[in-house]
């Protein structure tokens, strides 16, 4: 007993070598099949696959009879093939490409579609997409980001240009995987696109990102070539400059890494805001005698409200914080100098918005006012000269004094030390007053002028003897002068 089964498997044929008088060999049902006389080998017409035969065999003898009966289901030769892929992924837009090794084995009747699923467990019901090529894109109810799986189906046309999905012999390749990823995004979420800070501050703009971390950013500034950054953590990551000078910053490509690109159309502005400047303007060193004020030049880049401090380098201490309108040429007077030395200087300047460089230095020196005081002087003799004792406190020594008195006296004295004694005349004779009218001393850049006390001494005449008479005498007396 043999089966012969026709290519595309839905027909078989029964072949049976029957023992006997080949000759008059008769089966039942009539015309089922035919009987070779010369053999006596039995072949049945074809039966639909899977069906149930039965045939009766006799002879003209009528020596009994033979009843043959049974059911074959044919192999299936139908097979549909391999890809070389594995698993393709594509970016949202781009076409899915499956290589076919062209493995297949085709029946006459057989047809073939590409089937997109998402059920490996039942691929047939759980199809998408039909296709009849194996190259496409997404397309709905596809979604970006979501696992599919692509096999190729072969079996039994349906008559409409597709595949029967109940023929038996239906074959379906192994599967391949199938991701279109999502385009990348990258949002731009700052309360504003245009931005001002200081020079020296940092700008930055925040980007709300969806993809395949890390993401290149590409942009051009001020409209030069094209740049890129990496943007790195998800969902938010900063885009940051240090420019210090105003920029204008246009994205037009985010590239994720998956290698998928989308095109932005984002501008951001960064204004860098110009930062205020102060300068101490009158650099010389200056003396300043006790009492007197200290003034201080300062320049800022243009009208408007600043805070600085005022600051001195020796005592380390700030004089007086400003916040307030200021022109672009001011003066400062410090009314009053209680130290002895001082190096001023501008700091923390700000215009309430930035801050900003301070520059120049002014260093003072206070000094007190020099006073002479006389301790005391002798009388003297008419035409003698007396020494006048004093001190000098306050200034820096040598000192000049200029001394005015009695009988038109007035002398200039230079480089006398602090102490000591000064000569006096006694020229005229009763008391005698010198004073000092001006004193001087050598203090650093200017002189300071100070004040001095007066001195009284008395100059006594000299003793005069005069002879008014004397009396005529003879020769060898003695004369009696009054």
């Amino acid at each position: 007993l043999n089966y012969s089964c026709t290519r595309d498997g839905e027909f078989y044929t029964v072949n049976v070598l029957i023992a006997g008088d080949a000759s008059s060999l008769r089966v039942s049902p009539a015309g089922s099949g035919t009987i070779d006389p010369a053999t006596g080998e039995f072949t049945s017409n074809p039966i639909a696959n899977n069906a149930n035969y039965s045939f009766t065999f006799t002879d003209d003898y009528d020596c009994g009879s033979f009843t043959l009966s049974g059911t074959y289901n044919c192999p299936c030769y139908t097979f549909a093939g391999t890809f070389n892929e594995q698993r393709v992924e594509v970016c949202t837009g781009n076409t899915a490409t499956f290589t076919h090794k062209q493995d297949s084995l085709i029946d006459p009747n057989d047809d073939f579609v590409v089937i997109v699923y998402d059920d490996l467990s039942d691929p047939i019901g759980s199809i998408l997409l039909t296709k009849k090529t194996a190259s496409f894109g997404i397309q709905a109810p596809l979604q970006p980001g979501n696992l599919y799986y692509v096999s190729m189906v072969l079996g039994n046309q349906n008559g409409s240009g597709g595949v029967n999905y109940n023929d038996p012999c239906l074959s379906i390749s192994p599967h391949v995987e199938l991701l279109f990823n999502p385009l990348p995004t990258a949002d731009y979420v700052g309360a504003t696109g245009e931005i001002d800070n200081c020079v020296g501050q940092e700008f930055k703009f925040p980007f709300q990102l969806s993809g395949e971390a890390p993401f290149t950013l590409t942009y051009s500034e001020n409209g030069g070539p094209n740049q890129t950054t990496q943007l790195n953590t998800m969902p938010t990551d900063t885009f940051r400059s240090n420019t210090t000078v105003d920029a204008t910053y246009a994205f037009t490509l985010v590239t994720d890494n998956n290698g998928c690109s989308n095109p932005m159309d984002t501008t951001l502005i960064a204004d860098v805001l110009p930062s205020p400047e102060i300068e101490l303007t009158n650099t010389n060193d200056t003396t300043v005698c006790d009492g007197e004020t200290i003034e201080l030049r300062f320049k800022v880049k243009k009208n408007g409200r600043y805070s600085f401090d005022l600051y001195d380098e020796v005592s380390n201490t700030t004089i007086r914080s400003f916040n307030n309108l200021i022109p672009e040429n001011f003066i400062y007077t410090q009314q009053k100098a209680d130290a002895d030395s001082f190096r001023f200087v501008p700091r923390n300047l700000s215009d309430n918005v930035c801050t900003g460089p301070s520059s120049g230095q002014k260093r003072v020196f206070r000094t007190e006012l020099p006073v002479l005081t006389f301790t005391g002087a002798s009388d003297i003799c008419e035409g003698q000269s007396t020494l006048a004792n004093y001190t000098i406190s306050g200034g820096i020594a040598p000192y000049e004094v200029r001394i005015t008195g009695t009988g038109g006296f007035d002398q200039t004295l230079n480089n006398i030390p602090a102490s000591g004694s000064i000569t006096l005349p006694g020229t005229v004779t009763g008391q005698n007053t010198y004073s000092v009218v001006e004193i001087s001393d050598s203090s650093p850049i200017k002189a300071c002028e100070g004040s001095g006390g007066s001195v009284s001494y008395t100059v006594n005449p000299l003793p005069q003897i005069s002879i008014v008479s004397a009396d005529d005498v003879c020769k060898g007396d003695d004369i009696p002068v009054t």
